[in-house]
């Protein structure tokens, strides 16, 4: 997606208020989660409208874009992965919460007795955000680790999901920045990167398999380093993925930007032809969380140290959401000549039909409404739409603000953090729909469910 989820440099200050600062990580990846679609329709407000462009009206069905060499042998599908257990129901986990956290229970106590006096209040204040500080920490160092064991996989995919998180790059420790210059502390997060950037594109070039390929492509296009840094990255190209992932609409999409910016307008027409007509639109680089999550869980770990690492997990599988999905939505915004009112026709009935994220249900609405589909068909998913946003946001909104007291309260901490560790668990196992509509009333919330072959390849550590 378009907007940045990095997160800016933690410092370690004396605290303004009670909040801890746990609590306003917990309520800002929810606040997140909630305001993901709502980029499809700023998208759709605010692109600018191409000028109109002629193509002869005539498309042919098995259409290819010549660049791309015939497909490679397929690669063997991979099995099905068990799902991730939610371990113990809320109210154990909010019990062992609270068991484990008797320390910064007591100082939270006490914290909330002593709100009138400032003189008692700001020392433990300050007790409580090392306690917190600490935990932080740790639960950055349980993260790291899984991604080192994923990067030590001697299994090929697991192994470029590995490399791809490595070369992520992640927020910094408090400790590497002085005051307010992080100069220093970036430049050194950019050489720490470099060099599993480099070694994931070098193993793509050297691999057939379109899922690592595509981790490669993502990585590369995410890296704040010049390509010219990382040689292997120039030479990926969108073609070559195409070649290993004919029936993925993602290098497709690739094709089509880059042949809109070349000004090659067949290209593009030919290129969003095949993306409409792939059956796979999946986000290829994405499915992290799952496998840092199965890397982490048998790891003992304090809850709120786990929330931490679980909320990097979360993170790493927002800052790799499909960059390439708004794509058919710039390109269906322009006029529609014959050609584009039937590719853009197929690309709408395509994702409304089964959109494998919030972004893709948002587009594929505005889509629908953009080429005149049956509005009753897309009223349904709109109500759809809206009341998950309002499921999400409502969660948010209620561990955002909670009153003064409630802020000291270890045990309103303790359930929202057991009720994020559920939602993470549900989206691991059956994907963002998945777990926004297990939020929804049984009547509301049901739907489809995720085909086999599509919640596995989301889900491919083993």
């Amino acid at each position: 997606m378009a907007c940045s989820r990095a997160m800016p440099p933690l410092r370690r200050t004396t605290p303004a208020g009670p909040r801890p600062a746990a609590w306003r990580l917990l309520a800002g990846a929810l606040a997140v989660v909630a305001l993901v679609a709502g980029l499809a329709w700023w998208w759709w407000q605010a692109a600018p409208q191409p000028e109109e462009r002629r193509v002869a009206a005539t498309v042919v069905a098995d259409v290819v874009v010549r660049p791309v060499p015939p497909p490679v042998s397929r690669a063997l599908a991979r099995p099905a992965v068990t799902a991730l257990a939610v371990s113990t129901p809320l109210g154990e986990a909010s019990a062992d919460c609270l068991a484990s956290r008797s320390t910064l229970g007591r100082l939270r106590a006490a914290a909330a007795g002593a709100l009138a006096d400032d003189s008692v209040l700001q020392p433990l204040l300050a007790r409580i955000e090392t306690e917190e500080y600490r935990a932080q920490q740790a639960g950055a160092a349980l993260h790291a680790a899984a991604v080192q064991r994923l990067r030590a996989s001697t299994d090929l995919p697991t192994r470029a999901i590995g490399l791809q998180l490595a070369a992520m790059l992640q927020p910094n420790s408090p400790a590497d920045c002085q005051g307010d210059d992080c100069t220093a502390a970036l430049q050194a997060a950019r050489q720490q990167a470099r060099a599993p950037l480099a070694e994931l594109a070098t193993l793509a070039l050297g691999s057939n398999d379109a899922l690592v390929y595509a981790r490669a492509w993502s990585a590369c296009q995410q890296a704040s380093q010049p390509p010219a840094d990382v040689p292997a990255c120039s030479q990926l190209s969108a073609q070559r993925w195409a070649q290993l992932a004919p029936d993925t609409a993602a290098p497709w999409l690739v094709m089509a930007a880059l042949a809109l910016a070349a000004g090659d307008v067949a290209g593009e027409l030919n290129a969003m032809h095949r993306a409409a007509l792939a059956p796979d639109w999946r986000n290829s680089a994405g499915g992290l969380l799952r496998p840092l999550l199965v890397q982490t869980a048998p790891v003992p770990a304090a809850p709120l140290v786990r929330w931490h690492a679980e909320f990097h997990a979360l993170s790493a599988e927002l800052g790799v959401a499909s960059m390439v999905a708004p794509i058919a939505l710039q390109f269906c915004a322009a006029p529609l000549d014959s050609n584009r009112l039937q590719t853009c026709t197929q690309l709408a009935n395509r994702m409304l039909a089964a959109p494998e994220d919030l972004m893709q249900l948002s587009l594929a609405i505005a889509m629908a409404r953009r080429v005149g589909l049956p509005a009753e068909q897309v009223a349904v998913r709109q109500r759809e739409f809206d009341a998950l946003m309002a499921a999400s946001a409502s969660q948010a909104r209620h561990l955002a603000v909670p009153g003064a007291d409630a802020a000291l309260n270890t045990a309103t901490l303790c359930a929202g953090m057991a009720a994020m560790h559920q939602h993470l668990v549900r989206w691991a196992d059956g994907g963002e729909l998945a777990a926004l509509r297990a939020l929804l009333p049984a009547a509301a919330g049901a739907a489809p469910a995720r085909t086999a072959p599509a919640a596995a390849a989301s889900a491919q550590a083993r």
